[in-house]
């Protein structure tokens, strides 16, 4: 005679491991373990313009012009590239003369020639003249988190959570001045020697103390 044995505990953790397994197989796109191809961050360009009324005599930055002068030059060094191009955009009779104020103005701004570009002659325009700053810029895209669609616990593949490293990536998008550093870095600054020397000399002397102390 044959005798069936029910074990109902035995059962149900036979039961839960299976919808575990389930769960497991049926993600058919798993998340990379590494955040920055689970969550990457994206470089794009955008063009940064400022419109200033013309004439403009030069030093004149009568609020809000200034305080937009100052932040257009910032964020140009910041995160600029290429020139900053300066144009006149209105009727024919526009002058010329207007270029050279403004170039003035964002020098007094702490801007190198050779990054000022100047654009000869008028963008015919049926308004008011004005003179507009322009300049390309690196503009960084952050992942949106809050992915909650991965299981908690019971992920018996060892897979990475769907949310893993979002919060990271998102905060370093935001945080990097320059965007175009996550493309690639920029060149190291040639070092200063003074204060090279002023170290040396720091290090030194504490080794010497230190030895004559001994």
């Amino acid at each position: 005679m044959t005798r069936s044995c029910w074990n109902p505990a035995l059962n149900t953790v036979v039961a839960i491991l299976s919808l575990a397994m389930m769960a497991a197989c049926a993600d058919q796109h798993p998340i990379p373990d590494d955040p920055k191809e689970a969550h990457p961050l994206h470089v794009s360009q955008e063009t940064i313009l400022l419109n200033l009324p013309a004439p403009l005599a030069s030093g004149d930055l009568r609020e809000p012009y200034g305080s937009a002068v100052r932040k257009f030059s910032l964020a140009f060094l910041d995160r600029g590239r290429g020139l900053v191009i300066v144009e006149i955009v209105g009727p024919s009779d526009s002058s010329d003369a207007w270029l050279y104020e403004a170039r003035k103005i964002l020098l007094g701004q702490g801007l190198r020639p050779n990054q000022i570009g100047m654009l000869s002659g008028v963008t015919p325009s049926h308004l008011p003249a004005k003179i507009r700053l322009s300049f390309k810029a690196n503009k960084v895209h952050v992942p949106n988190c809050g992915n909650w669609i991965s299981a908690t616990s019971g992920r018996f593949d060892n897979t990475s959570h769907s949310n893993y490293g979002c919060a990271y990536q998102r905060n370093l998008g935001l945080m990097v001045q320059n965007p175009g550093d996550l493309i690639h870095a920029r060149p190291v600054t040639s070092p200063d020697p003074d204060r090279t020397v002023t170290v040396i000399r720091a290090y030194r002397a504490y080794i010497g103390g230190v030895e004559e102390g001994e």
